[in-house]
């Protein structure tokens, strides 16, 4: 019964946001003390800061020249995160906060991601990624996955993509990257919002990650039909919740059965 109660609730936070199509969660909290003594909960996050580094093997195809079409595979590692709280009265603007973890490090590490190049225009493009690939949240001494405590799993999903890339074989600013990533599975409570798992989320609802980041090349190197990459990407971490189309429908049944008995009991008074 609760989780229906909450997934109303959810689906009427969705019906009064400003698009149709998710809910933001806003004042979230990461809840890390489930992982071990000292790492703290972080409460009323309005979203995540982070920095990294991304690895692109882009690959020419057939005519040896970008061409829309061709295909890229992408490995890259987020190492430096801090978090903005939402506003309140005393910080009207939020503040900025680091975790304290002991020494420990909270990173991210994407692989298996994959995509092509679209809209080709000399050495520029727009790339979409393909769905599937896994982004995991990890917590260890260094930044490696070897030895590291999985905290949360995120698969990548559509829409996925970047615009304004430039391959022109210098180094600079190579436009935005902006992912979709459903939430496979985490720590229990790691995310919540207002009590709500939100790996545990009611029937037809689902979790999503969304990374927004500005990039910029800082090695480039050609090769024999193509050329590898090395971007710096900064930008940011958020949440939202999504229903499934049969929830919506069904809500908006709800909604509109809801509304027809006023309107009749309107008329009967």
């Amino acid at each position: 019964m609760k989780k229906v109660l909450l997934g109303l609730g959810l689906a009427i936070a969705l019906a009064f946001s400003t698009s149709p199509a998710y809910a933001y969660v806003n004042g979230w909290t990461l809840d890390l003390s489930g992982v071990g003594t000292g790492y703290g909960t972080y409460a009323n996050i309005d979203r995540l800061v982070a920095s990294g580094i991304a690895t692109i093997n882009q690959d020419f195809g057939s005519d040896a020249v970008l061409s829309n079409g061709d295909t890229f595979s992408e490995a890259s590692i987020i190492q430096s995160m801090t978090y903005w709280t939402e506003p309140t009265i005393s910080s009207p603007m939020g503040e900025q906060n680091s975790f304290n973890l002991g020494g420990k490090k909270l990173f991210a590490y994407a692989s298996g991601l994959s995509g092509s190049v679209y809209n080709v225009s000399g050495n520029t493009a727009d790339y979409v990624f393909n769905p599937g690939g896994i982004v995991k949240l990890y917590l260890n001494d260094s930044l490696t996955p070897v030895g590291a405590t999985e905290l949360a799993e995120f698969q990548l999903v559509s829409p996925s993509g970047g615009l304004g890339a430039q391959y022109n074989g210098g180094l600079g600013p190579n436009g935005t990257t902006d992912l979709t990533m459903l939430l496979n599975s985490s720590v229990d409570g790691l995310f919540t919002w207002n009590g709500l798992d939100l790996s545990d989320l009611p029937t037809g609802w689902a979790s999503f990650g969304l990374v927004d980041t500005h990039n910029t090349i800082v090695k480039y190197t050609p090769t024999s039909n193509g050329f590898t990459m090395v971007s710096q990407s900064d930008g940011s971490f958020n949440l939202n919740v999504v229903p499934e189309p049969a929830t919506m429908l069904l809500f908006g049944m709800g909604v509109a059965g809801l509304a027809t008995r006023l309107r009749n009991k309107k008329n009967v008074a």
